[in-house]
């Protein structure tokens, strides 16, 4: 239940929330992968996350850190270029 408890807080960036659930879930000891992975899915708010992880649901809590790094990286890669597009040259 803990683990399922564990939400992303208003105003709370989505790097901000896996760095503090990563902290968190360290606490819950003897939690099996699924329950991680669940209780992650379970305390996102990024809608394009939880669709991207919900179409292809983790096999390990790795991979779903993983999955979520990349989305992360994909994300401030397409803020950047539509902040350039903003800049005149």
């Amino acid at each position: 239940m803990e683990i399922h408890n564990i939400k992303q807080r208003d105003g709370e960036s989505t790097e901000e929330f896996v760095r503090r659930y990563k902290l968190e879930c360290r606490d819950v000891k003897g939690a099996p992968e699924c329950i991680k992975i669940s209780g992650f899915m379970h305390g996102i708010t990024n809608p394009k996350l939880i669709k991207q992880v919900h179409d292809n649901i983790p096999k390990s809590v790795d991979e779903m850190m993983r999955v979520t790094t990349e989305f992360l990286r994909g994300e401030v890669t397409a803020s950047n270029r539509e902040r350039k597009k903003s800049f005149p040259s």
